[in-house]
C-alpha cells in the first residue's frame, strides 16, 4: 500500500467518524428539514441535558412518576434507576426567556391520584412563572386528564401502545374505544408513536395529533414521517436528542 493510499484512506476513516459524530449528537436531522418548528426534544429526564436542549428545540419532553408519601414528581421513565431530580428542581433550572414549551408524560396519574398531581404540577408552574398554555400534560389514562382540561391546560390522550401491532379488526374496536374517549372529553388532543399516524389520522381527521419518531433518519418509513410532518393536525413530532452529557 502506497503512502497516498494510506493517506486517503485515513481521510475517508476520518470524514466517516466525523460524520458518525455528528448524526449521532447533532440536533438536526436530515428526516426533519423544513418542519423544525413542530420538533420537540424526547426525554429530556436530566439538567444536563435540558441545558443543551433548549438551545435547539422549541419544546422538551419529559417523564413524571408521582411519590405520595413525599409528594413530590420524580424526573424519570422507569424501569430506569430514579436520580432523585424533582419536578420543582427541573423547572427552577429551566430557562423560562427560552420560552420552552413542555410534554409531561405522567406514568402513574390515575382517577385516585389526580387532584395531588393536579394540585403539584399546578404549584411548581406558579411558582416559576410558567405558563399553563405552553405545557402538555399526557396519561394513558383518559378519566384522569379532566381536571387539567377544566383548568386549561392542553391534555393528551396516550392511546394503546399496542394499536400499532393490532389486526384490523381488533384496531376497529379500539378506535371506537377511542372515540368514546373523545366524545367524553372532546377537548383532549391523541398523541401515540408516528406508526399510528394513518390509523388516527384516518379516523379523527379534525383532531390534533402529537407524535413521536425517535428512530434513525435511515428509517424505512423516512417518506411517511415526511408527509405526516406537512400535515397541519400533526402538532408536535418528538425526535431523538443525544446530549453529550445526561441522556437518560
Amino acid at each position: 500500500m502506497t503512502a497516498k493510499t494510506r493517506k486517503y484512506l485515513l481521510l475517508g476513516f476520518v470524514f466517516f467518524a466525523a460524520f458518525c459524530m455528528y448524526h449521532k449528537f447533532s440536533p438536526y436531522k436530515v428526516l426533519f428539514a423544513g418542519h423544525y418548528d413542530k420538533i420537540w426534544a424526547h426525554r429530556v429526564n436530566s439538567l444536563e441535558k435540558q441545558k443543551s436542549a433548549v438551545m435547539y428545540f422549541d419544546g422538551l419532553e419529559l417523564d413524571l412518576v408521582y411519590v405520595q408519601d413525599s409528594n413530590i414528581l420524580d424526573v424519570n421513565h422507569p424501569p430506569a434507576e430514579s436520580i432523585h431530580l424533582n419536578f420543582d428542581t427541573y423547572i427552577r433550572n429551566l430557562d423560562i426567556s427560552e420560552k420552552p414549551s413542555l410534554w409531561l408524560d405522567i406514568k402513574n396519574l390515575t382517577i385516585e391520584n389526580d387532584s395531588l398531581i393536579f394540585d403539584r404540577i399546578s404549584s411548581v408552574l406558579e411558582k416559576y412563572n410558567c405558563p399553563i398554555d405552553k405545557v402538555l400534560i399526557e396519561s394513558l389514562n383518559p378519566e384522569a386528564l379532566h381536571r387539567f382540561v377544566k383548568a386549561g391546560f392542553k391534555s393528551s390522550y396516550y392511546v394503546n401502545p399496542k394499536l400499532k401491532k393490532m389486526s384490523e379488526s381488533e384496531a376497529e374496536n379500539e378506535l371506537k374505544y377511542i372515540n368514546s374517549v373523545l366524545r367524553n372529553n372532546p377537548k383532549l388532543v391523541l398523541s401515540s408513536n408516528y406508526t399510528d399516524y394513518e390509523r388516527l389520522s384516518k379516523a379523527f381527521p379534525n383532531k390534533d395529533l402529537y407524535l413521536w419518531a425517535i428512530s434513525s433518519d435511515f428509517n424505512k418509513d423516512f417518506f411517511k414521517i415526511r408527509k405526516l410532518l406537512g400535515d397541519n393536525k400533526v402538532k408536535v413530532v418528538l425526535a431523538r436528542y443525544n446530549a453529550f452529557n445526561g441522556n437518560r
